[in-house]
């Protein structure tokens, strides 16, 4: 459980890199779709590591109070799952815990 919780941290930290003005788009797009693999890999570690519902909800209320504007916008597959993260993330952790990838 730490080690996801520090995981959070860090793609909540990472994330707000992309306000400083001297990232140019090249480099911010990279920084987003680094962010969006480690969001990814957290939410796959979540999954598979922690086995109580609660324990996983918790972690995803973390990182929504760490990163509350996190958001993937780099095709249709980020976007998806920007919309289950944003407005659904309890029924979006459910999903990935049962049905693995959904989109």
């Amino acid at each position: 459980m730490r080690k996801v919780i520090d995981f959070c941290t860090a793609i909540a930290k990472t994330w707000e890199l992309k306000v400083l003005p001297e990232l140019t788009p090249i480099v911010l797009r990279k920084l987003k779709n680094d962010v969006y693999i480690s969001f990814s890999e957290m939410i796959c570690t979540c999954v598979h590591a922690i086995s109580e519902s609660s324990e996983r909800i918790k972690i995803i209320d973390y990182l929504k109070q760490e990163a509350p504007d996190l958001n993937f916008q780099n095709g249709y597959k980020q976007k998806t799952v920007t919309l289950f993260y944003r407005y659904m993330p309890h029924l979006y952790i459910h999903l990935r815990y049962f049905y693995g990838e959904i989109v």
